[in-house]
């Protein structure tokens, strides 16, 4: 997984943006491990925007778990995690070149083959949603509002 902050041009984690949100962009490829790749992306993130908030940085990894997760296996191709902190959350976005949309299905809970990850993402965050990218594909979009005090996303630096 190769991580970079991007708006309009790459720049060191935890530069500011217009608007006073820090964003992080990183691609993935279709292979399992970079879901852990992607985790640790997040965890990482969370050091520089919302320091000591394990409860924040957990439900914010299982979101980007979920989500990465999903994109891997039905995506069919490489990806991209975008994380943006804001004062009141964090959003969470993830694009693949599957243009099929995600829905909730009953859990297998038999054979493994999955349906919790909509569940889980829908009892953290207050906003979940999905839609086609013009060019092809889709993004998933997700906003996890902070559990523990806001992070300082717009404070001096």
């Amino acid at each position: 997984m190769t991580a970079t902050l991007s708006t309009s041009a790459p720049a060191p984690l935890g530069t500011r943006h217009p608007g006073g949100e820090l964003r992080c962009a990183c691609c993935f490829a279709e292979r399992p491990e970079e879901v852990a790749a992607a985790r640790d992306a997040t965890r990482g993130f969370f050091d520089q925007v919302h320091p000591g908030n394990s409860a924040d940085v957990e439900a914010a990894a299982l979101v980007v778990s979920e989500l990465v997760t999903n994109a891997i296996r039905h995506g069919h191709g490489p990806g991209t995690l975008t994380l943006t902190a804001h004062p009141d959350g964090l959003d969470i976005t993830v694009t693949d070149p599957n243009p099929e949309l995600p829905h909730a299905r009953r859990p297998d809970t038999e054979n493994g083959t999955g349906g919790l990850g909509w569940y889980l993402i829908t009892a953290v965050c207050d906003q979940l949603d999905a839609a086609p990218n013009p060019g092809g594909g889709k993004t998933v979009h997700a906003h996890l509002p902070w559990a523990e005090e806001p992070c300082r996303v717009g404070a001096s630096a």
